[in-house]
């Protein structure tokens, strides 16, 4: 299971000393000594100061504390403004679009550990910043992802959740979203996903019977599980409820995987089948909660793939975000 990105928009200049104060308090949980820290306030002024500065229309930043492989914090700056052709040119120190001294995307790139960014011409800019007290361990993945996962307005808890991990020698993917919103919601999806740990043995469809019996007392969800083989390069698939999982080919060919009708912890089909789709080498596997629009198509994202998963699935939540539930999106390669 885990934790959601914590939202905080910024639609104008009022709202940032707010921001920043949320930030700082978040990030005393990062484990960062006193001079991280320092670096992290000068990353998170430069980063609000662009959204106030640049985006005609505000921002917004999500934040995350990373725990479960390293220790630190996570940063990611979705902006509506005019975004620019040429991102690499605005690394260099004196480079700016609206007449200021133009260290700011420089500065944040020098400071983070991992920086990544986005941005067009008319569009905006998305930006990855991660800054860590302990670095991850390297380790050799079959996948890449990218997930943001953000609670509805209002909302302390988030009823999207999801697992990635790697059982059997296959990669498990599943993805599952509470009935609802809220606590209640919140609590039968980590129900959903703390039934599946004790199946990852078996095949999607039957994982999905056994958890359909576990979490009966919960509020119920619908729920998505890939199973990745990487040795016979095929994913093993099943789902029930309106997650929506797409495969995009590296030429642009989308495959929508079908789900079948149905509330685990409710009702099920009384037959259901695991289906099975050749996974290619440059395959892409989105899949989102119904608190995204599913009418998205990535073509309007020239040169996205050339950067981290994490920046399409920002892309997508920009563009594609109801605003009336909560909000899961996972990119994987």
């Amino acid at each position: 299971m885990a934790d959601p990105h914590i939202s905080i928009a910024l639609p104008n200049r009022t709202y940032q000393a707010a921001a920043r104060s949320q930030i700082k308090q978040l990030a005393a949980g990062a484990g960062l000594n006193a001079k991280r820290f320092s670096e992290l306030e000068i990353v998170v002024a430069e980063i609000t100061s662009n959204l106030v500065k640049h985006a005609t229309h505000g921002g917004e930043m999500l934040l995350k504390l990373i725990t479960d492989d390293g220790q630190g914090i996570e940063i990611i700056s979705i902006d509506n403004g005019p975004g620019m052709d040429s991102i690499n040119a605005m690394m260099e120190d004196g480079v700016s679009t609206s007449g200021t001294l133009g260290h700011g995307f420089g500065t944040i790139k020098r400071l983070s550990d991992e920086f990544d960014a986005y941005s067009q011409s008319g569009w905006g800019t998305v930006m990855l910043v991660r800054i860590y007290s302990k670095k991850p361990a390297l380790k050799k993945q079959t996948l890449s992802s990218g997930t943001i996962m953000v609670a509805k307005k209002g909302e302390d808890s988030c009823g999207d959740n999801y697992l990635l991990l790697k059982r059997q020698q296959k990669d498990h993917i599943v993805i599952c979203d509470g009935l609802g919103h809220g606590e209640a919601a919140s609590e039968a999806a980590t129900a959903c996903l703390e039934a599946y740990l004790e199946v990852t043995e078996l095949e999607p469809s039957a994982q999905l019977r056994e958890i359909h019996r576990a979490v009966r007392r919960t509020r119920g969800a619908v729920m998505y599980i890939m199973q990745f083989n990487p040795e016979e390069r095929q994913i093993n698939y099943c789902g029930v409820g309106n997650i929506s999982a797409k495969i995009i080919s590296a030429g642009g060919k989308s495959k929508g995987c079908h789900s079948y009708n149905g509330i685990v912890g409710h009702s099920i089909p009384g037959t259901m089948h695991s289906y099975q789709i050749e996974w290619e080498r440059n395959d892409l596997l989105i899949m989102h909660s119904d608190g995204l629009n599913n009418r998205w198509d990535i073509q309007k994202y020239p040169g996205i793939l050339k950067h981290n998963r994490l920046l399409l699935a920002a892309a997508l939540y920009k563009d594609n975000c109801r605003g009336t539930d909560d909000a899961l999106v996972t990119v994987i390669s």
